[in-house]
C-alpha cells in the first residue's frame, strides 16, 4: 500500500544550468544565460523566433522543451547559433515549457518559456484541463474488521523549484515512520531518493535513469530489518519501461532478486502490459515467474477498468489504491517521468489474481470488483472511497497546498 500511494503527486522536473556548476557533473557548458521574458500574459507564439542569450553556445547545441503532463520532449529548429547566441522557431508547444539544452550527449536546463495554454474540449474526455494546486498531505483510512479502523499518513515536501523533495509515510496504527528524500542530478540524467524508517523497509535507495525526460530504467534496493524480518536481506528489483509512439506507458520488463539469507532468497522474472483504448487506460495484466529454493512457480494478474470522471488533476490511476503492491511500475510516477497521464480515473474495475505452481498448476481467485467514489470540492478531488460487494474498504482523503 505504501508503494502505491508514494505516486499521489507528480513533481515537474525544473533545474537551472547554473545549479549544475555547483553539484552536477559535468558542468553547463553555457554561462550568463538570459531568456526572453514570457508569461501568461505575454506568451510565445509558436513558429515565431526566439533567441537566447549566453556564452558558450555552438553548432552542435540543441534546443528541447519538456512539459510536466507530455510525454516526450520537443526539439525546436535552430536557424542560427553564435557563440553568444542561438536562435530557433518556437515549436508548437503549451504552458510552461522547461527549455533544455542538449549537446555532447549531455542536457540542462536553461530556464523557462511559458506558452499559452491549450485550449481544452469539455466534451472530449482526452482533452482534460489540468489544475495547477499541489497535494500537500493524503490520510488513508481503512476499513479492518479484525484491527478496526487504522490510518496512514502521507506528507509532501516541496523544493524551491517546486519538485517533491521529500515524503513521510506515518502509519498510525503502528505508530511507525518513514522518510523519502530525493535528489535531481539532472545533469547526469539520472533522480535518485533515499528512503529511512522504523518499519519494515530500513533502508531503501532508487535510481531512475532517464532518456529524454522518461524512465528507461529504474533500480529499486531495500535492506530489510526490524521486527519483520531478519537483518540485513537485500532486494534488488530493475525494470525497463517501455513507451508507445503517443508516449504511453505500454509494458514493463524486470528482474527482482533477494539474497542475504538462502531461506529467503529468490529470484523472479516481472513483466507489465498496459492497454490503452482511444487514449483511456483500460487493462493492466501482470505477470511474475519466481524461482526459490522450494522450486519454480509463478502468478499473473489482470484488471480491467472502466473510466470514471475526467482526470483534470494530472493524478495518475497509477497511484490509487486500486490494485496492491504487485504493480511494479509505481515508482515511475513519482516525480513524473513515467510517460502520459490517463485522462481519466476508474470508476470500477475487475481483478483475477492466479497462483502457478511449481508443477504448472493454475489456482485462480475468485473475480473481484472494486467500485471507486469521489467527493469534489469545485473542481479537486477531496475523498476517494472504494468498495468490495457494497462494503467500504478504504477512505483516501486528499489536502492540497492553499
Amino acid at each position: 500500500m505504501k508503494k502505491i500511494l508514494y505516486f499521489f503527486m507528480a513533481a515537474a522536473l525544473l533545474c537551472g544550468c547554473e545549479k549544475e556548476e555547483n553539484g552536477g557533473d559535468p558542468i553547463c557548458p553555457v554561462t550568463e544565460i538570459s531568456m526572453p521574458a514570457s508569461s501568461t500574459e505575454n506568451p510565445v507564439v509558436p513558429g515565431s523566433s526566439v533567441t537566447i542569450q549566453g556564452k558558450g553556445f555552438t553548432s552542435g547545441s540543441e534546443i528541447w522543451f519538456r512539459n510536466m503532463t507530455k510525454a516526450a520532449d520537443v526539439q525546436a529548429t535552430v536557424t542560427n547559433v553564435t557563440a553568444s547566441a542561438i536562435t530557433f522557431t518556437a515549436p508548437e508547444v503549451y504552458g510552461s515549457q522547461s527549455v533544455l539544452l542538449k549537446q555532447d550527449g549531455n542536457e540542462w536546463t536553461l530556464g523557462t518559456l511559458v506558452f499559452a495554454n491549450q485550449s481544452t474540449d469539455p466534451e472530449d474526455p482526452t482533452d482534460p484541463e489540468y489544475l495547477p494546486r499541489k497535494i500537500s498531505q493524503v490520510k488513508v483510512i481503512f476499513k479492518d474488521e479484525s484491527k478496526g479502523d487504522y490510518t496512514q499518513l502521507y506528507t509532501y515536501s516541496y523544493d524551491a523549484d517546486d519538485r517533491l523533495s521529500t515524503m513521510t509515510v506515518t502509519d498510525l496504527f503502528e505508530g511507525e515512520k518513514e522518510t523519502l528524500t530525493i535528489n535531481y542530478a539532472y545533469a547526469e540524467s539520472k533522480i535518485t531518493s533515499k528512503g529511512e524508517g522504523n518499519g519494515f523497509i530500513q533502508s531503501l535507495e532508487e535510481s531512475y535513469e532517464l532518456t529524454e525526460g522518461r524512465v528507461s530504467k529504474y533500480v529499486r534496493t531495500t535492506i530489510s530489518g526490524g521486527k519483520y524480518a531478519e537483518e540485513g536481506i537485500k532486494t534488488i528489483q530493475t525494470l525497463n519501461p517501455r513507451y508507445n509512439a503517443e508516449g504511453y506507458l505500454i509494458a514493463i520488463d524486470g528482474t527482482e532478486v533477494c539474497s542475504g539469507d538462502p531461506e529467503e532468497a529468490y529470484e523472479s522474472i516481472l513483466t507489465d502490459q498496459y492497454t490503452f483504448t482511444e487514449g483511456i487506460f483500460n487493462k493492466y495484466v501482470s505477470k511474475a515467474s519466481t524461482t526459490d529454493s522450494y522450486g519454480q512457480y509463478g502468478s499473473s494478474s489482470e484488471i480491467e477498468f472502466t473510466a470514471g470522471p475526467a482526470n483534470n488533476l494530472n493524478i495518475d490511476v497509477f497511484g490509487i489504491d486500486w490494485m496492491g503492491e504487485e504493480m511494479c511500475s509505481a515508482p515511475l510516477f513519482l516525480l513524473n517521468v513515467g510517460g502520459k497521464r490517463s485522462v481519466q480515473l476508474p470508476a470500477k474495475y475487475q481483478y483475477q489474481y492466479a497462483d502457478i505452481d511449481e508443477d504448472g498448476n493454475v489456482s485462480k481467485d475468485d473475480n473481484q470488483t472494486k467500485e471507486l467514489e469521489y467527493t469534489m470540492d469545485g473542481d479537486y478531488i477531496t475523498s476517494i472511497k472504494t468498495y468490495i460487494a457494497g462494503e467500504l474498504q478504504t477512505i483516501v482523503e486528499i489536502i492540497y497546498e492553499d
